[in-house]
């Protein structure tokens, strides 16, 4: 029977991929504590909860465990992984949206899948069929959309795993390393932006299901969000996207 030394050393490969990348995002690494340290003071912000409020606190608390095990991911060269974790986030966001305007119910939400995907299907339906609905349930759909895929098997999955040797011999890599570090600076900045808009999306909740004043929630998000977009366009990513065109 082995020793565990093949985990050990996949560990200790672990250890210096995040070594090496904690380097490349050195920049980088202070938004991530900032928006933590936002969704934090916003999920203690009170002692108490209100009558309908826990399954939105839970899942936003979910959506900040999501947005660590997503950059650690993304340190440790697990991109696929980064994105499937990101996916739970959204879905997170979106089914407490959906809660909140009425269409899916708490019970629903905790006992059957198939409410919960009719809920999305439906919403769908409705966004197809012209019902006019927030802009952060609108780009919360979208992102969960764009990132579902990569929370399976499709070739995000295996990008950069894969070396065709001489003499069409294949190496397969448990990590994922972005050669360009400019797009993987990029992408570990896509994961702290989608972390904000699901953020977003439980401000929105509070401000319409509990009538809750969240302006000063609201204008350090903006701020944050404002600061990540100058930065990116700082190292030369997409400069000449504004602050409302996506990340």
């Amino acid at each position: 029977m082995g020793n565990g030394r093949r985990l050990l050393e996949y560990r200790l490969d672990e250890a210096t991929n995040v070594q090496e990348s904690s380097s490349v995002l050195m920049t980088e690494l202070g938004f991530f504590d900032d928006i933590d340290q936002l969704i934090l003071d916003f999920l203690n912000r009170g002692d108490k909860l209100r009558a309908g409020e826990s399954k939105h606190y839970v899942l936003c608390s979910l959506v900040r465990t999501q947005l660590t095990k997503s950059c650690n991911n993304m340190l440790r060269h697990h991109v696929g992984d980064a994105f499937a974790a990101m996916r739970l986030a959204t879905d997170a966001a979106l089914f407490s949206l959906l809660m909140s305007h009425g269409m899916l119910s708490e019970n629903d939400y905790l006992t059957s899948r198939r409410a919960r995907d009719d809920a999305v299907r439906v919403l769908g339906q409705r966004i197809k069929a012209g019902v006019p609905f927030p802009p952060i349930i609108l780009a919360i759909r979208q992102v969960r959309s764009d990132h579902s895929s990569h929370a399976h098997a499709d070739p995000i999955a295996l990008a950069n795993r894969i070396k065709r040797l001489p003499g069409g011999s294949i190496k397969y890599s448990g990590f994922q390393r972005i050669d360009d570090l400019v797009d993987f600076r990029y992408f570990f900045m896509g994961m702290l932006w989608v972390a904000g808009m699901c953020f977003r999306g439980f401000l929105h909740v509070q401000e319409i299901e509990f009538a809750e004043d969240v302006s000063p929630f609201l204008t350090r998000l903006n701020d944050w969000k404002g600061a990540l977009h100058s930065h990116r366009r700082s190292i030369g990513i997409f400069p000449e996207r504004g602050d409302e065109a996506g990340f």
